[in-house]
This record gives C-alpha cells, structure tokens and sequence, in this order.
C-alpha cells in the first residue's frame, strides 16, 4: 500500500512497510520512502524506446529496491546488472547493436567505447568501468587473490 505524504504539487510517495501496536496501544507505521532521490539519477522515459523500457524499468526498480534493504554487496552486483540495462539499452535505441544482443559489462564498455554515436558514451563507459572495478571486492575469492578490501556503505553509495 503506498501513502503520499505532503501537499500537491510537492509531495513524497511512501510504501507502509509494517504496522505494529506500540505498548502504550499507539499505532506505529513502518514507511519505505518509493523515490529514488539520492539513489538514482532522474530518467528521461521520453527518450527510452518503449519495447526497451520494461527490462530496463525491472532492472532500475531491483537496484533501489536493494538500495533500500541489502547489504553493500547487493547493492554493487545490482548497480552492475544495472549498468548492463543502461548501456544496452542506449546502445539499442541509437542502432549500434541489435535489438536481442547480450554481454556481460565488460563487454558492454568495450562496445560504448567503440560507439560513433557521442561523447556521452564516454561518461557512462567511465561510470560503468567504475562499478565493474567494484564488483569483484563483493567477493570472498577475489578479495583474497587481489587483496582487495571489503565493500562498505561508503563503495555502495559510490556504485548507485
């Protein structure tokens, strides 16, 4: 159930999480703020093709949901499933892959690097490089072979 709190034009919308009843018999309500403010940059739908928006949307709508409630770990492998849906997707819409091509991030960097379409491509290869860089400290293995420290709140909010 979701609660907008404020007065229009300027208000927030909550998801109730959980009601308990305190000991002195008041209500207490448990809210989850629904914007991404601080998470995630705003997203222009307008300029998302529309057969493109649906995986993308599932894809943005894990990464603040994880925000939310996991761990920093969690947080860094979504802000990478993430960075895969952002790059294809942009990708896609200004035809320099075609519509069903699949990669790993790595490979998605390579190809926004590659890319004739901007300099824009530069700016989200450098930030998806960024979260490919972290993604390996969530990692027990990793962290061992490269002596690599552990992901905190502090790389969570630097991947998101």
């Amino acid at each position: 159930m979701q609660l907008a709190l404020g007065a229009s034009p300027v208000y927030t919308m909550w998801r109730i999480v959980q009601t308990e009843l305190s000991l002195q018999r008041d209500v207490v309500v448990t809210l989850r703020a629904e914007s991404t403010l601080g998470i995630l940059p705003a997203v222009h739908w307008d300029r998302v093709p529309a057969m493109l928006q649906p995986r993308l949307r599932a894809s943005l709508n894990r990464l603040t949901d994880s925000a939310y409630k996991e761990l920093p770990t969690s947080v860094v492998d979504q802000c990478r499933q993430a960075a895969c849906e952002v790059i294809g997707c942009w990708l896609k819409a200004h035809g320099e892959v075609n519509a069903n091509e699949e990669y790993d991030l790595d490979q998605w960097i390579k190809k926004a690097a590659d890319t004739t379409v901007g300099k824009e491509m530069y700016i989200l290869a450098d930030a998806s490089n960024l979260v490919r860089r972290l993604h390996p400290r969530g990692k027990p293995n990793e962290q061992a072979k490269r002596q690599l420290r552990e992901v905190t709140q502090g790389t969570r909010s630097l991947a998101s």
